[in-house]
């Protein structure tokens, strides 16, 4: 069995530059519709009678087992029919559709086929209350079909006739040869009708079988945008159906739309406005929220869609969370348990890159990753953020750069200072706080050091019950990146005089650390921070100079991205900041100058701020600030009013 269809028209009352069987439904040409329900019925061959639009409709159609038919004049469907009939063996069926019926069934179909009679024809007809403009079944005494009329040359007692024809029919290829050979085209249109191949078999002798489809809309042709859309929401309606009674909980199936394919799991819930586009896979218990358009993805077991999250081609372990207002770009992939509100920006004009989301990883709101970028395990990503780099586990990202969460505080002052700092990394707990730390020098010198692990509190408790004086000083609460949990590891770090905090990643601590073993440190820890603090010593041996000279000669030695603040016991009016890639606050007082990683920290002791710049160097004493820019030039940043506030 051979299939023809028929999809030369140009469609006219379309008003498009697009091929009438071109148009979209439910996501793919209405032509494609009827290609796939041939396919479906078996057919060794099908013959693609076109005209209007050759060239777009091979570039739309790709399918490898078309053959395609041109028809350069549109003479009829007879005349169409007589283009594709030298391919037809004798021996086989053929079986006619036509490109704009696109709603017919392959069960219809396949019903057609079977109820042909030997020799004869199988016609598919219904039954119509209006049937104007349609052409007539005309029977015999004995209800036998005997001919077709067209509507216009129909005598009135034919047009009272209600059963008509729908043009899809099934014959012998050997018969079908010769009652089109037979055809001609006087009639009112001057064409060709293969309507008048019923009369010839009648004439014959020969059977002509009529058989009515499941659905009025599997034979509803489409001329106009109107009959289009009137379609689509015929179509739309069945899926919805078909998923209702799977088990899919729609929550509004007039106003879902499915445009592929759909897998599922079971007690998957879909709200209203929800777009489905091609192959898409949702496991059990997917919660879909309002709005959603998803393209091409899997989506695994208890995830949530908010509404107005956009997917397309990503991949979605179990438990994940997406949205509101996300959009995920072809490529991008979730671990388990990841907390998504973002865009993934995965295209960049010539090629696409994946963006890979590991376990427990939170991004906030009106955030962007910028393909190809891994996200690690456990990160948090705050709302506005933009990701250009690969992420370390257990990061905090904002302001387009990252930081390993953990929070630094800074004072130079002339009161004890210790509260303060306690209070900043209060509020810096959200970073992480598997332990804490803090320093303070006093006008002689004299260095006084407490760490903890867990909690600030735990730090609080401790200084509660040995109070440290000082007006200078440094603190950080920690979530480890190196080491494992220990108050060997916590910050500050020591070497000497020097004493340090440091967030981030130092990329090359390893062999910066073999260096300096060599050189006869040893180490109580295995943090990248301890590194710095003895880089910093060994410069400051060899060189000498101001300790922000100092600090500038080692910050080239470093790859990575992070924050740090240093402090010299031996000079205790100065505190050094630098900044590299990881975002850094000065806090202006009256006398006083602070340090911190969020302006959080600082909301109870100041509300001028100014925010350090990529590859700043900056000098804090209590009543100074001087801030080096990458190439080592004196600069003056902005003096903001803070208005955030943060009880």
């Amino acid at each position: 069995m051979s299939v023809v269809i028929l999809a030369a028209g140009k469609g006219t009352r379309m008003f498009s530059d697009l091929p009438k069987v071109l148009h979209p439904l439910a996501g793919k040409p209405m032509v494609q519709h009827v290609i796939d329900a041939a396919m479906e019925t078996g057919a060794k061959q099908v013959h693609l009678v076109y005209g209007h639009g050759g060239d777009l409709l091979k570039d739309r159609l790709t399918n490898p087992d078309l053959n395609w038919v041109l028809q350069a004049e549109q003479l009829g469907t007879g005349h169409a029919m007589q283009q594709a009939a030298p391919f037809f063996a004798d021996d086989e069926d053929i079986l006619m559709l036509y490109g704009d019926v696109p709603l017919i069934s392959p069960a219809t179909l396949v019903r057609l086929l079977a109820d042909k009679p030997q020799g004869g024809i199988a016609l598919l007809t219904v039954k119509l209350d209006d049937p104007t403009g349609y052409g007539r079944i005309v029977r015999d005494d004995n209800g036998s079909v005997v001919g077709i009329v067209e509507h216009k040359d129909a005598t009135e007692q034919q047009r009272q006739i209600n059963e008509i024809n729908t043009g899809i029919l099934a014959a012998n290829g050997q018969d079908l040869k010769r009652w089109l050979s037979q055809l001609n085209n006087n009639n009112a249109q001057g064409e060709y009708y293969i309507t008048d191949i019923i009369a010839m078999a009648a004439s014959e002798g020969r059977r002509v079988e009529a058989v009515h489809p499941d659905n009025l809309s599997e034979v509803e042709g489409v001329n106009n945008r109107l009959q289009l859309a009137t379609l689509e929401r015929v179509y739309q309606r069945e899926q919805a159906n078909k998923l209702l009674l799977a088990g899919v909980m729609l929550f509004d199936p007039s106003r879902f739309d499915l445009r592929g394919t759909l897998t599922h799991g079971r007690d998957v819930s879909i709200d209203a406005n929800v777009i489905i586009e091609g192959q898409v896979s949702l496991g059990n218990r997917v919660e879909i929220g309002a709005g959603c358009i998803i393209k091409g993805s899997v989506i695994g077991d208890d995830c949530v869609l908010s509404p107005y999250t956009v997917l397309e081609n990503a991949v979605l372990d179990a438990e994940c969370t997406v949205g509101p207002f996300a959009r995920l770009r072809p490529g991008a992939e979730l671990a388990q348990g990841a907390h998504v509100g973002t865009i993934t920006c995965n295209y960049d004009g010539a090629n696409k890159h994946k963006t890979v989301i590991g376990d427990r990883v939170f991004v906030g709101s009106d955030s962007q990753l910028l393909a190809p970028v891994t996200v690690a395990s456990g990160v948090t990503i705050g709302a506005g953020t933009t990701v250009t780099r690969d992420v370390e586990e257990n990061a905090l990202v904002i302001s387009r750069e990252y930081t390993s969460m953990c929070g630094i505080v800074g004072a130079v002052a002339q009161l004890d200072i210790s509260e303060i700092l306690l209070e900043g990394l209060r509020r810096l707990e959200y970073r992480g706080y598997d332990s804490a730390g803090l320093a303070v020098v006093d006008a002689e010198g004299h260095v006084a050091r407490v760490r903890r692990l867990g909690k600030v509190q735990m730090l609080a408790q401790a200084v509660e019950e040995h109070p440290l004086a000082g007006g200078t000083g440094i603190a950080h609460t920690r979530w480890a990146t190196h080491g494992e949990l220990s108050e060997e590891n916590a910050h500050p770090h020591v070497s000497g005089p020097i004493i340090i905090v440091h967030n981030g990643i130092i990329e090359n601590h390893e062999p910066l650390r073999e260096t300096l073993i060599g050189r006869g440190y040893r180490f109580v820890s295995e943090t990248d921070t301890e590194v710095v603090a003895h880089l910093v010593h060994w410069e400051q041996q060899q060189t000498g100079g101001a300790l922000v000279d100092v600090v500038k000669r080692v910050i080239p030695q470093l790859r990575g991205a992070y924050g740090m603040v240093v402090m010299d016991s031996r000079d205790p009016s100065v505190l050094v900041a630098a900044r590299s890639g990881s975002p850094l606050v000065i806090g202006r007082g009256v006398g006083e100058n602070f340090l911190a990683s969020d302006q959080l920290a600082l909301l109870p002791v100041t509300r001028r701020f100014m925010f350090l710049e990529e590859g700043d160097v900056a000098e804090v004493t209590r009543r100074t600030v001087r801030i080096f820019n990458r190439a080592g030039e004196l600069v003056e940043r902005e003096e903001i009013e803070s208005k955030v506030n943060y009880e």
